[in-house]
C-alpha cells in the first residue's frame, strides 16, 4: 500500500532526528476536496485576508473572465459594485459578513457582484471557515440568482397589473391562498366597508370579523363547496 508522510529534520551538534507523520488521510481528503472544488458547477473560491488565493472555473464563468489570474489576490469586494441594493457600501458590508463567517464559522447571505463586462448579478453567498495547509481561510461558494430573480421580477410586475385592474373594475375582491392560509384584501373593498387601506389587516382572523354573523355559515358551506 502507499502512505503519504511528512518528514521533518532536526540537526543538532552530536545528532540528526528525522519525525515522521503519517498525512495520507489527510492528503486524500485535500484530494477529495480538490476534485469537489474544481468540478462543482457552482463558483467556488478560497480567500484570506490577502484576497482570493485560488477559484474554480465556474468562478471565473460566472465572472465573464478568461483565467483565474484575473481573479486572484482580489478580494471579493472588489468584485462588486461600490453600492449594495440594500444601500450599504460594498466594502463595508463585505467586512461584516467576514466576521460573521469568522465568528460562526458559516455565514449565507445574498450579494450582487460586477462582472469584468460590466453587468452585475445576484448570487447566493455561502462563506465557511475551513483549514488550509494549516492556515484559516474562507471557503465562498457562489449560487446564481439571476434566473430566480428575473422570475420574481416577473411575477410581482404581474402582480401590479392584477392590482391595476381590480382597482379600475371598482369590485371589491379578496383573495385567500389556501396553501399558506395568507388573505389579501383589496382597497376598494375596504373602502366598500368605510375603511381606509391601512385600518383593515390582511390576515383570516379579519375576514371572519367582517363577516355578518347570519351569513357565515353559508359563506363557509360555499367556499368548502369548492374546495
Amino acid at each position: 500500500s502507499t502512505r503519504h508522510l511528512e518528514f521533518t529534520a532536526y540537526l543538532s551538534a552530536t545528532d540528526e532526528v528525522w519525525l515522521v507523520r503519517n498525512v495520507t488521510d489527510q492528503v486524500n481528503a485535500e484530494e477529495r476536496f480538490r476534485v469537489l472544488f474544481e468540478h462543482s458547477s457552482d463558483a467556488h473560491l478560497l480567500f484570506d485576508e490577502t484576497g482570493i488565493i485560488d477559484c474554480n472555473q465556474a468562478a471565473v464563468r460566472m465572472l465573464g473572465g478568461s483565467d483565474k489570474q484575473q481573479i486572484l489576490n482580489i478580494h471579493p469586494a472588489r468584485l462588486s459594485p461600490e453600492v449594495q441594493p440594500d444601500g450599504q457600501r460594498s466594502d463595508v458590508k463585505s467586512a461584516e459578513m467576514d466576521r460573521l463567517a469568522q465568528q460562526n464559522g458559516h455565514h449565507r447571505f445574498e450579494w450582487t457582484h460586477r462582472c469584468f463586462d460590466g453587468r452585475d448579478i445576484s448570487v447566493e453567498v455561502s462563506l465557511t471557515k475551513v483549514e488550509l495547509s494549516g492556515r484559516p481561510v474562507l471557503l465562498v461558494v457562489w449560487h446564481d440568482l439571476t434566473e430566480r430573480k428575473k422570475a420574481e421580477e416577473v411575477e410581482r410586475q404581474r402582480e401590479k397589473r392584477w392590482l391595476l385592474a381590480l382597482e379600475a373594475s371598482g369590485d371589491g375582491v379578496w383573495d385567500w391562498d389556501l396553501e399558506t392560509n395568507r388573505v389579501f384584501f383589496s382597497a376598494r373593498w375596504k373602502a366598500m366597508l368605510g375603511h381606509t387601506e391601512n385600518e383593515i389587516s390582511d390576515d383570516l382572523d379579519e375576514l371572519d370579523r367582517r363577516m355578518h354573523p347570519d351569513e357565515k355559515e353559508a359563506v363557509y358551506a360555499e367556499v368548502k363547496r369548492h374546495l
